[in-house]
C-alpha cells in the first residue's frame, strides 16, 4: 500500500510520538473531501445515545466514521479504540475554528496543542503527524478512548452500522480487558497459541506478533489460520497480516504486541465495558 509520510519535526515530544503514532494503520485516500455519498448516509448528530456509522473501502480504512457536531459544524470523525486521545486534523480545525490559522507553529511545537470543548478535549494535529504518522486530509479527526470512556460502556454494531452507549450486556460471556495506560487488550487464541491483542477499531486488519516462529504463511504473506478464537466466538476464516507487512513504526510496537482490528469485528457486535473492565462480542 502506498503511504505518504511527512517529515517528523525534531521538536515534537518523543514519548508522545511513540505511543500516538500507533492509533491508525491504513491507506491514505487521495482526496480532500469526505465522500459525499457516504456523508448522505449519516444522520445529523443528536442528543440520543446512538450514532450511525459508515464503512467504505474507498476511504482506505475499514473503520467506523460518524458525523460529529462540534462548535455548530458537522465533522466526519473516525471512531478509534486504539487511540488514547481525541484528535482534530486540518480540515476539522478549519471547520470547527474557522478563524484559527494553521501554520508553522504546529510543525515546531515542543508540546501538543489541545482545546476543551463541549465536554471533550481535542488534540490539534493538523497534519496527522502525532496521531497517525501519515498525512490525513479526507476526514476531520478521531474520536478515541476519552470520548468512549465518558460512558459506562460502548456498543459498536458492525452488522447494523450503529453505535450505542450504556447498554445492557450484549452476551453472558465476559472477556477481561487489560489496560496498560494507553490501550485496552484482551486474550485470544491463534493456532492454539494463547495471546493478548490490543482492541483497535481504527486498524484495518488483525496483526500478529513477529516473534511467532514457524507459523505457516500463504503465497500472499498472510498467516494460514487453523483456529482463531476470541472468547466463545470462533472464526472460520479471518485475515491475519504479519506485522512485517506494516509500516516501520507499527512494526516496532507490534514486535511485542498483537493488534485486533476490523477483521475481528466484521459481522459482529462488540461491547467495551469500562465500568466492569470487560469486553463482549457476539
Amino acid at each position: 500500500m502506498r503511504k505518504t509520510e511527512r517529515i517528523i519535526r525534531a521538536g515534537l515530544c518523543g514519548c508522545m510520538l511513540v505511543m500516538l503514532l500507533l492509533c491508525v494503520t491504513g491507506c491514505k485516500k487521495e482526496t480532500n473531501d469526505f465522500p459525499e455519498d457516504l456523508a448522505e448516509q449519516l444522520p445529523e448528530t443528536t442528543i440520543y445515545n446512538i450514532h450511525k456509522f459508515v464503512l467504505d473501502e474507498r476511504l482506505g480504512y475499514r473503520s467506523p466514521f460518524v458525523r460529529w457536531r462540534l462548535n455548530g459544524q458537522d465533522l466526519f470523525m473516525m471512531v478509534d479504540s486504539g487511540c488514547f486521545e481525541n484528535f482534530l486534523f486540518q480540515n476539522g480545525i478549519k471547520k470547527a475554528f474557522p478563524k484559527f490559522v494553521v501554520n508553522e507553529i504546529f510543525e515546531n511545537a515542543e508540546s501538543e496543542f489541545s482545546v476543551q470543548m463541549e465536554k471533550n478535549k481535542y488534540v490539534l494535529d493538523p497534519y496527522g503527524i502525532i496521531s497517525t504518522g501519515f498525512e490525513v486530509d479526507y476526514f476531520d479527526g478521531i474520536l478515541g478512548l476519552p470520548w468512549m470512556k465518558q460512558y459506562n460502556n460502548i456498543v459498536i454494531d458492525y452488522v447494523n452500522n450503529r453505535i450505542d452507549y450504556n447498554q445492557r450486556p450484549i452476551t453472558d460471556y465476559d472477556i477481561p480487558m487489560s489496560w496498560d495506560g494507553y490501550h485496552y487488550s484482551i486474550p485470544f487464541t491463534f493456532n492454539s497459541n494463547e495471546m493478548y491483542g490490543m482492541l483497535d477499531t481504527g486498524c484495518f486488519s488483525t496483526h500478529v506478533n513477529v516473534g511467532i516462529i514457524g507459523e505457516e504463511k500463504d503465497d500472499n504473506g498472510l498467516y494460514v489460520v487453523h483456529d482463531f478464537n476470541i472468547g466463545n466466538v470462533h472464526y472460520e476464516s479471518i485475515e491475519i497480516i504479519p506485522v512485517a507487512n506494516s509500516n516501520e513504526r507499527f512494526q516496532n510496537y507490534a514486535a511485542k504486541n498483537n493488534v485486533l482490528g476490523y477483521s475481528c469485528f466484521k459481522d459482529h457486535v462488540i461491547q467495551l465495558d469500562f465500568k466492569n473492565n470487560v469486553f463482549r462480542i457476539k
